[in-house]
């Protein structure tokens, strides 16, 4: 991942300041990527072992081990401060620790935090390794209730089974982490001690990007493996109809974590978020018991 960064970073710098841009006159570096993946960092940020990414599945059994385990009295915790439960196809940060600890003991040891890859590279570029509320949403530990919280919900930690003294920093949602370090500038092709902004998600940066950046503008983001085309033009079409904005995000891209036959219900009869249980339960049969709950918009 870092290698990757350091050679499109050094194609894009050379493309700019050949066509006349002074390396000076950058003014921020900015980090986004996808998430619900885990790369497990030393204390200055270098990984120990290998990113486990959203796809991977193989820490399902370790949730549904977790779901069972947990009385009722804890699920509701989850929806009612976080708004996700550990999920029982295993695609969340609670099931990729949890394979670390199994399939690479030595880089779970090693490590001294959990992290986004967004995190992670900021890390490597400020030496600084930290989080955000937003982005330590994978990991089920944060009382969403509240927004700009800056220390975890112990309740949840508990809940969850993380070892909270590998969770990492959590800092403001806005403002800057630190600077780029002399070393890395150097990797870069840029100048030492440009700032470098708190990370975000891509479905934050997307929605940013579109200008969807409060109460007066909509924006719709689509993202892999998505519901199915079909079924995204069933909820654009009802948005639509109703004059109503929804945001259709992929598996790891929003809290209601909704499947394609959930929203192809939800669709049918306006503007909904999914079902939490995430693939867990089949609507038809009616044996879901989370209630769905219409798009706050």
């Amino acid at each position: 991942m870092w290698s990757a960064v350091v050679a499109a970073t050094r194609e894009t710098v050379g493309r700019l300041t050949g066509g006349g841009l002074a390396p000076a006159s950058f003014a921020a570096v900015a980090v986004t990527s996808q998430y619900m993946s885990v790369v497990p960092v030393a204390a200055d940020g270098r990984p120990t072992g290998p990113c486990i990414l959203w796809m991977d599945t193989r820490g399902a059994a370790h949730n549904r081990q977790l779901l069972n385990d947990l009385a009722n009295e804890s699920t509701a915790l989850f929806l009612e401060r976080h708004g996700l439960i550990p999920l029982p196809g295993g695609s969340d940060n609670v099931a990729h620790i949890a394979a670390l600890r199994e399939h690479h003991p030595d880089a779970y040891a090693a490590a001294a935090a959990f992290v986004e890859p967004m995190d992670y590279l900021a890390a490597r570029l400020t030496g600084t390794v930290g989080a955000t509320q937003s982005t330590m949403f994978g990991q089920l530990v944060c009382d969403n209730r509240t927004w700009g919280v800056t220390a975890y919900d112990p309740e949840l930690v508990t809940a969850t089974r993380l070892d909270p003294d590998k969770l990492p920093p959590l800092r403001p949602m806005n403002g800057f982490v630190g600077e780029l370090r002399s070393d890395v500038a150097t990797e870069l092709g840029v100048v030492a001690g440009i700032p470098v902004a708190v990370p975000t998600i891509d479905s934050i940066t997307s929605a940013i990007g579109t200008g969807a950046i409060d109460a007066t503008r909509g924006s719709v983001v689509i993202g892999p493996p998505g519901a199915g085309l079909s079924t995204v033009l069933r909820v654009v079409a009802a948005a639509l109809r109703s004059g109503t904005s929804i945001a259709i995000g992929s598996p790891h891209a929003s809290a209601s974590r909704a499947h394609a036959s959930s929203r192809a219900r939800a669709a049918a009869s306006s503007t909904w978020t999914g079902c939490l249980q995430a693939m867990s339960c089949t609507p038809r049969r009616r044996r879901c018991r989370v209630p769905f709950r219409r798009h706050a918009s």
